[in-house]
């Protein structure tokens, strides 16, 4: 559990949504949400078992990547009695499904299942040019086709760092072609907008701090809304305030965001934009977080209930506000932001739980883990 401050409420009812979601009558699985995604998407799915690892359900977090892994990673796995079908292209599903098996693994376990399917999908990376070789409608944003996508080339280079493969350095490489002087480009193909993607660069911290420093500023300045972060710039010709990938406001979004912030120490602006969320959770279905409002009137525009809008909310609390992060070793790092107050309870790692309290910043561990703990920040 998560106590203090206002983000206490979002942590612990998130987790609860998230629970929700989950369907087990045959397959396990986390639906997109209710009411009208109740399939379990590939890359819902994935961002969505980042939080629940962070908070603890891993069993759950196994299963669910088990069985996609069985499926051969399909896009979308449908629960009405169809054949499950990959008509979907999953451009960004198989980087997502990597970093997730990866998260799970230092945290608990993964089985032979996943395994595999992690080492085939990296087998299917392929860059031209070092740019990531992907199908252009095959990105979150589906309504739009979007060639040689920032998200996708970010997402790849995230797997590579974390899979500690050598075609990292051409990642990275194809990551600068989409750097301007003051913001980044959301694709490389004619026409690109300025969207809220290069927030997955920022928040994985693939840009350098000078040029990290505009960026952001260009997300909290022309992004923000009442509600949360825009998927396209108010300044963008394109924009449209309820356009659903052209200016409306997602919990997704918005979660990238605030971690984006985090990451490069912008401590006060992430957590309000992550506590922009709050406001949804005493209205529409109380106690959930919906999939996307209109940027300017803020009313309900899809799901009022979405899986990786919660399940992102509990990754960024304990994976950026609280700065938990299990290495590769086995060492769990903890560095929170410096003006924080919580309490953290029964954080799992492998076999073990960590109590944690937290007064401006200065950590406490308030129980006696096997585990090997640095504390940052001190």
């Amino acid at each position: 559990s998560f106590e203090g401050e206002e983000l206490g409420r979002l942590f612990n009812y998130s987790l609860e949504s998230v629970k929700n979601l989950i369907y087990d009558k045959e397959d396990t699985g986390v639906i997109a949400g209710h009411p009208w995604f109740q399939s379990f998407w590939a890359r819902d799915s994935f961002w969505t078992v980042l939080g629940l690892v962070d908070a603890g359900y891993f069993e759950l977090s196994e299963d669910i990547l088990t069985n996609f892994a069985e499926k051969g990673l399909p896009g979308k796995i449908n629960l009405d009695g169809e054949d499950e079908y990959d008509e979907f292209p999953r451009s960004d599903t198989v980087p997502l499904f990597i970093i997730a098996a990866n998260k799970l693994k230092r945290h608990f376990r993964t089985n032979d299942i996943i395994e595999e399917a992690k080492e085939e999908a990296i087998d299917t990376l392929s860059l031209d040019d070092n740019l990531v070789n992907h199908a252009s409608g095959g990105t979150w944003m589906d309504t739009l086709e979007r060639e040689n996508a920032v998200d996708i080339q970010s997402l790849w280079l995230k797997a590579a760092e974390l899979e500690d493969l050598e075609i990292r350095e051409k990642l990275e490489s194809g990551l600068e072609k989409f750097e301007k002087e003051d913001y980044m480009k959301d694709s490389l193909g004619e026409n690109s907008a300025e969207t809220i993607n290069p927030a997955i660069p920022l928040m994985y911290s693939h840009i350098d701090t000078q040029k990290a420093s505009g960026y952001l500023e260009k997300i909290n300045g022309e992004f923000l809304s009442r509600f949360g972060a825009r998927t396209r710039s108010m300044a963008d010709p394109g924009y449209e305030s309820s356009g659903y990938h052209k200016g409306s406001t997602w919990g997704l979004t918005t979660c990238w965001a605030a971690a984006a912030n985090l990451s490069y120490g912008k401590e006060k602006t992430g957590k309000t934009i992550l506590k922009k969320l709050n406001q949804f959770l005493d209205r529409g279905q109380l106690g959930a977080l919906p999939e996307v409002v209109d940027s300017e009137k803020g009313y309900l525009m899809g799901c009022s209930e979405q899986a990786w809008s919660a399940g992102m909310a509990l990754h960024v609390i304990d994976s950026y506000l609280l700065g938990i992060n299990v290495k590769k070793s086995g060492e769990v790092v903890i560095d929170p932001c410096a003006d924080l107050n919580c309490l953290r309870t029964g954080k799992r790692i492998r076999d073990q739980e960590l109590d944690i309290k937290v007064s401006d910043g200065e950590v406490e561990i308030l129980n006696d883990p096997d585990i090997k703990i640095e504390l940052r920040g001190e």
